[in-house]
């Protein structure tokens, strides 16, 4: 399961599932005293891309996993240990050039919440590495 959320970058969203088909839907969010109002569903089976956008799915609207079926028998093998999933989802984001902030002119909150992520990036690439010397 994957709960109600909405995606906040501006430009489509791209969607690949591997493994176990999952239910995905499009949810409005209700009052207190009312249910959850389900606008469109989905299967997504193991290969198939979604693709969404615009106001109505991305800002009006609230998305979400609501369970992953056991009938194809996937297991990923994963080399993590205690973990086991039958699921893989890619999610691809267009993220236009002026939203993008370099790691050294985040505000401070922001630049702590994200080192370790970076520093773990910079022990395999050049670019993590100039970003944390830079900051």
């Amino acid at each position: 399961r994957l709960g109600e959320h909405r995606d906040f970058e501006p430009g489509p969203v791209a969607s690949l599932s591997f493994g176990e088909r999952a239910l995905f839907q499009f949810v409005r969010r209700a009052k207190a005293y009312e249910a959850t109002r389900v606008l469109a569903q989905e299967w997504l089976a193991d290969g198939s891309l979604q693709l969404f956008g615009g106001d109505a799915w991305k800002k009006l609207a609230l998305h979400r996993v609501l369970r992953v079926e056991k009938k194809g028998g996937f297991r990923f093998d994963v080399r993590v240990p205690d973990f086991e999933t039958r699921r893989v989802n890619f999610t691809f984001r267009y993220v236009p050039r002026e939203h993008i902030v370099a790691f050294a002119k985040l505000a401070e909150p922001a630049r702590s919440d994200v080192r370790g992520y970076v520093e773990e990036l910079a022990l395999g690439s050049e670019f993590f590495a100039k970003a944390l010397a830079d900051a």
